[in-house]
C-alpha cells in the first residue's frame, strides 16, 4: 500500500526551476535516501511532500498523515529537553496527559538525554539538541515520516541509533523519506536511492 505518491513534479523558486518531472512513491516498509549537492532540492522536494510548498506542475496524492522534521532541530531554546518533548507530544503527537509522561522519558532515554532532561536546551550541543529532536520518533508517530538531514551533528552512535529506529519503523509498516550528505544504511533494509542532480 502506498503512503505517498507523487507524479511528474516541477517545483520552482520565483522563476527558476528547482526539479523538474520527479515521481517518487513510498510504499508500507520502504525507505527512500534522497541525495544531492546543496541547492539540489532536497528540502524543497520534501516541504512539497509535506504540503509546506506549492508544485508548479504534476500532483502529489497522501494516503497517510506523515511527521516531518526539517533541516534545522526546531527546538525552543529557553525549554528543557523534557519540556520540548512534552510540548512536541500534546502539539504535534496529539497524545494526552496519561500517555505524556512515560513516552516521554521514554524516547529521552533512546536518545541518551536522560542527563540533560532538565537542562534548557540553549545549553546543549548542536548534537544534543539534534537527539531531543528525533526524540520524537520514539512517541506516537503517523506511519509516513520526512527527515531532513536528520544526520547533522551526530556522531557514530546517534546515528546508528536512528537507523536502528528507521528499520524498527519499517518493520512495522512504516515508510520514510530521508535526506543526507553522508552515507545511511538501515540495518536489514534497502534504501532506494534517488540524487537529485538528475532532475534539475
Amino acid at each position: 500500500m502506498s503512503l505517498i505518491t507523487a507524479d511528474n513534479l516541477t517545483l520552482m523558486r520565483g522563476h527558476t526551476p528547482i526539479l523538474r518531472h520527479i515521481s517518487i512513491r513510498v510504499a508500507r516498509g520502504e525507505a527512500i535516501h534522497l541525495t544531492g549537492d546543496n541547492g539540489s532540492g532536497k528540502t524543497t522536494l520534501l516541504q512539497a511532500l509535506a504540503g509546506l510548498f506549492t508544485v508548479h506542475g504534476g500532483h502529489i496524492e497522501r494516503h497517510s498523515n506523515l511527521l516531518y522534521l526539517g533541516h534545522r532541530p526546531g527546538v525552543k531554546a529557553g525549554l528543557s529537553v523534557k519540556e520540548n518533548l512534552q510540548l512536541a507530544a500534546r502539539l504535534y503527537h496529539q497524545m494526552t496527559h496519561p500517555q505524556l509522561h512515560n513516552q516521554v522519558e521514554e524516547a529521552i532515554e533512546q536518545v541518551g538525554l536522560l542527563k540533560q532532561r532538565d537542562r534548557q536546551t540553549r545549553f546543549l550541543s548542536a548534537g544534543q539538541q539534534r537527539r531531543c529532536q528525533l526524540a520524537r520518533l520514539w512517541l506516537n508517530t503517523p506511519p509516513l515520516w520526512l527527515l531532513d538531514e536528520p544526520l547533522t551533528a551526530l556522531d557514530t552512535h546517534g546515528v546508528k541509533r536512528l537507523a536502528e529506529r528507521c528499520a524498527e519503523h519499517c518493520d512495522n509498516g512504516g515508510g520514510l523519506i530521508i535526506t543526507s550528505h553522508q552515507p545511511f544504511y538501515i540495518p536489514s533494509h534497502t534504501l532506494n536511492t534517488y540524487s537529485l542532480s538528475d532532475y534539475a
